[in-house]
């Protein structure tokens, strides 16, 4: 299989300006708004009736011999996700329980997310899979408030300034953005609706980049009625947009270009936007934390037409290859021409993590950017896990949720190693040792702080 492929233009992003040496391109569109990403074919897992768990916590039984437990290096906290007990804990980094948030009554718990401030977490709830719930609770399971939700959630994220939640529920006009406060007094509100649906909140937290449909837009989050603008499209080659750290600047893709795609950053309020690269095919990316190092999986594949199905038929596919494109001086530096997941980086900036499957038997790869070394686990399944409904939309995660420590020097995830044995698993990222059984679970997300 070969790379799709990928022209960089003259792009130089400097303070607080774009400025384009190559290549310009218009975004004007207002697009019919449509609906749902493809189903939550979340379906509830079978009931089980989970062992009841003492309050405080409690020591999980010691690794086996011969295997490694991360050591103090390793900061922040875990949060495990065992759908089949319906359960949700917290960890420390050693196996040691915090607190368990849900799995005493025997509840269905979906989408758990850290707060960004890492002080709370949140889910969503449901006792017989009809009427869902949006529960949010202190860490350590205080302080738990609970919120009526419209439906079954398929995605929900904090803001960044951890003062408020939305979620994607089903709605007869597609997907609705809901947008609920912390308090139990605030009436859940729907700002928008569509379908695909994905999102990212702007770095103060009172904007979102939508790509919905077809159409990229801005969803005021501080007006009561949520008001939309169109800033770009049409929009089928990629999922989820993004917004620079500089809090005027998003990225998204169009489908105009000499090959059928072009890469944008625009600052909103200004006519043209300036891209990044032209393509050909679907792209996947993440920006850094600082906001110059855009990490893109590329899809290959001739341009389908602008439908919902089209997208959905892409984001089946894998990624043909990764690099990192620097948004400063427009170089790029190729990491893998193999298939991989959508990107994520590290708190560091300094190291990206994919995966080269989506679903059955796959490893994680850690690339460091700086000196092109490459290291991945053994090869773990995630077929009995929810990873393959996270993976199939890991370019919307990324968003909000990290398999990345503080530190930035271990990642988690989950699956089945080749001995059978499975669950959550805690590497270093240098992988200099054996990888860490940490607990049973088919999801879990490293805290941010």
């Amino acid at each position: 299989m070969t790379a799709p492929r990928l022209r960089t233009c003259g792009l130089l992003l400097g303070a607080g300006n774009l400025s384009l040496s190559a290549c310009t391109s218009e975004s004007t569109s207002d697009i019919t708004r449509t609906l749902p990403p493809p189903s939550a074919e979340s379906t509830a897992p079978p009931r089980t009736d989970p062992e009841s768990t003492a309050d405080e916590p409690i020591a999980l039984p010691p690794t086996p011999p011969g295997e490694a437990i991360v050591d103090g290096r390793a900061n922040g906290l875990i949060l495990v996700l065992d759908a089949q007990q319906r359960s949700l804990e917290v960890l420390q980094v050693d196996g040691t329980r915090v607190a368990t948030l849900a799995g005493e009554n025997g509840e269905f718990v979906l989408q758990p997310v850290w707060s960004p401030d890492g002080r709370r977490v949140a889910w969503a709830r449901s006792a017989d899979g009809a009427e869902w719930e949006l529960t949010h609770a202190a860490v350590d399971g205080t302080d738990a408030q609970t919120i009526p939700l419209p439906g079954q959630p398929d995605y929900l994220a904090f803001d960044p300034t951890s003062s408020l939640i939305t979620a994607l529920t089903p709605s007869p006009l597609g997907f609705g953005l809901v947008v609920a406060g912390l308090s139990v007094d605030d009436e859940p509100r729907v700002v928008d609706v569509g379908r695909p649906y994905f999102t990212d909140f702007s770095p103060e937290g009172d904007r979102i980049v939508a790509h919905v449909g077809t159409d990229v837009r801005i969803v005021d989050m501080v007006g009561a009625a949520g008001e939309t603008s169109s800033i770009g499209g049409p929009s089928t080659t990629h999922q989820t947009p993004q917004w620079h750290p500089d809090d005027d600047v998003v990225v998204y893709t169009i489908d105009e270009g000499p090959s059928g795609g072009q890469l944008v950053q625009r600052r909103l309020g200004e006519e043209d936007g300036a891209t990044i690269a032209d393509f050909d095919g679907f792209l996947l990316f993440d920006l850094d934390p600082t906001g110059r190092q855009l990490a893109v999986s590329s899809l290959p594949g001739e341009a389908d037409p602008g439908t919902p199905r089209a997208m959905r038929r892409r984001q089946e596919q894998l990624a043909a290859g990764l690099s990192v494109i620097d948004l400063v001086d427009g170089s790029t530096i190729p990491l893998a021409d193999r298939p991989t997941s959508a990107p994520l980086w590290d708190p560091t900036g300094t190291k990206v993590l994919v995966r080269d499957a989506l679903a059955g038997v796959g490893q994680w790869t850690v690339h460091h950017v700086r000196d092109g070394r490459s290291e991945a686990t053994d090869s773990f399944s995630v077929d009995d896990s929810q990873m393959p409904l996270y993976l199939r939309f890991w370019d919307q995660y990324v968003r909000s949720h990290s398999a990345w420590s503080p530190d930035g020097e271990h990642f988690v995830h989950v699956g089945a190693a080749a001995d059978g044995r499975s669950g959550v698993w805690v590497h270093d990222a240098s992988m200099s040792g054996p990888s860490a059984f940490l607990a049973d679970g088919d999801l879990a997300l490293w805290s941010p702080t």
